[in-house]
C-alpha cells in the first residue's frame, strides 16, 4: 500500500480571493471555481499536486494557513483505513461527499500534524456496524444545519485520504496539466511520518520549521511570493546537469538485471557522494536511498571508506548492520530518520529495530 500526495489544502476566510490571487500570480488554470461543499467552501487551483483553498470552522483565520494535506491511495479506501489502524494511526470513519455530479470518500488520519480536524476517530479495527455509521453520518451532513455544527470547529490542520468514485483524470485533463509542483515542504516534529506508506513525490518534512505546509515550490520561472504562513518560489528552469544525470542513472539501474556491470556498480557509489546544488534538492535524499537500495554491503563499505563524504543512508546503514559491520559510523546513519519516509514498511521495520 502506498499513499500519493494528490492535493495540499490551504485555510482563508475567503477562499474565492485567495484563489484569484494565486491565479493572478501564478497563471494556473481553475480546476474547481470556489463553491459550497456541504458546510464549507472549497475551489481548486490545477497542478500536479492540486491546490485547494477552503474556507472551514466558524472562525476565520486572519490569515491564510497551510491548513493540510490530501493523499490518494493505490487499494480500496477500507483497506487502507484498516491498514492505517493497524500501524498505529487514528482515524475516522468513511464520509462521502458530492458537487456539481462528483462523489468522493474521504477517511481524517490523525498523529501527523498537531490540532487536527476534531472528527471522531479511532485506532480500533473496523467494525461490521461501521459500513451502517458511515452511510448514517453521510446523510446526516446532508441537512444544513448538521452540517454546520459538524464543522464548526477547524482545529489547526487536516491530513486527509480521498476516495475519487469518478474520472478524475478526465475531470483534471479538461483544464490541462496546470503547475508543476517540484517540492511541498511541511513543518513537523512528529515521527509518525515516518511510519507512513508514501509514494515517491514531491513532500518534504522539516522538523525546523513551524507546523503545517510551509512552502510550495514550482517548477519554471516567476517572481517568489507568500499567501500567509505559506511561502510560494520557483525552482529555476536549468537543472543541474551532473544531478540530472546521477538521477537518471539510478532510474536506469532499477530496471537492469542483477549482478550490473563494474561501471554501473560504481557510478551509484558515486551518487552517494554526489551533493546537489539548487534548484532540485527535493528529489533527495530519496534518490540517495534509492542507490543505495541497490547497491550490496561490500559496495557500500567501499564507499563509505571513500575519501568523498559519502550519504550512506539508513537503508545503507541497515545492510551495513546486517552484513555483521557496527560502529558510530552505522549507528549515526541508522538513525538518520529523515530518510525514513522512503523506505519500505519492512525495511522501516528492520531500521527501527538496528537503532
Amino acid at each position: 500500500m502506498q499513499l500519493t500526495l494528490d492535493h495540499v489544502i490551504l485555510r482563508a476566510a475567503d477562499p474565492a480571493a485567495v484563489l484569484d490571487e494565486l491565479v493572478a500570480r501564478t497563471g494556473a488554470p481553475v480546476l474547481t471555481p470556489v463553491r459550497a461543499v456541504g458546510a464549507l467552501k472549497s475551489g481548486i487551483v490545477r497542478a500536479s499536486v492540486d491546490i485547494e483553498v477552503l474556507a472551514i470552522g466558524a472562525t476565520p483565520p486572519p490569515h491564510v494557513q497551510g491548513y493540510g494535506l490530501g493523499f490518494t491511495v493505490d487499494v480500496p479506501l477500507g483497506q487502507a483505513n484498516k491498514a492505517l489502524r493497524k500501524a498505529g494511526f487514528p482515524t475516522s470513519g468513511t464520509t462521502k461527499a458530492k458537487a456539481n455530479g462528483r462523489e468522493w470518500a474521504a477517511v481524517q488520519v490523525h498523529g501527523l500534524l498537531p490540532d487536527p480536524f476534531p472528527l471522531p476517530v479511532t485506532k480500533k479495527a473496523p467494525k461490521p456496524n461501521d459500513r451502517l455509521a458511515e452511510v448514517l453520518a453521510g446523510w446526516l451532513t446532508k441537512i444544513p444545519s448538521v452540517g454546520r455544527t459538524a464543522t464548526r470547529k477547524s482545529g489547526s490542520s487536516m491530513v486527509v485520504l480521498t476516495e475519487y468514485r469518478f474520472d478524475a483524470d478526465e475531470w483534471r485533463a479538461a483544464v490541462g496539466p496546470g503547475l508543476t509542483v517540484s517540492s511541498v515542504v511541511v513543518g513537523s516534529r512528529n515521527l509518525s511520518w515516518g511510519k507512513l506508506p508514501l509514494a515517491p513525490g514531491p513532500l518534504t518534512v522539516s522538523e525546523d520549521l513551524a507546523p503545517g505546509v510551509r512552502r510550495i515550490v514550482l517548477e519554471g520561472q516567476g517572481t517568489a511570493f507568500t499567501l500567509g504562513d505559506v511561502e510560494f518560489a520557483y525552482a529555476s528552469a536549468a537543472a543541474d546537469p551532473a544531478e540530472a544525470d546521477a538521477r537518471k542513472l539510478v532510474d536506469v539501474a532499477e530496471r537492469m538485471p542483477r549482478p550490473f556491470p563494474d561501471a554501473v556498480a560504481a557510478g551509484l557509489a558515486q551518487v552517494l557522494s554526489f551533493s546537489p546544488a539548487a534548484p532540485a534538492p527535493p528529489h533527495w535524499p530519496q534518490t540517495w536511498v534509492r542507490a543505495a537500495r541497490l547497491l550490496d554491503p561490500a559496495q557500500l563499505a567501499a564507499a563509505a571508506r571513500a575519501d568523498e563524504r559519502c550519504y550512506l543512508t539508513a537503508l545503507g546503514a541497515l545492510k551495513l548492520a546486517q552484513a555483521g559491520m557496527h560502529g558510530p559510523l552505522i549507528d549515526h546513519w541508522l538513525a538518520e530518520d529523515v530518510d525514513y519516509p522512503y523506505l519500505t514498511e519492512d525495511e522501516l521495520a528492520a531500521v527501527k529495530r538496528a537503532v
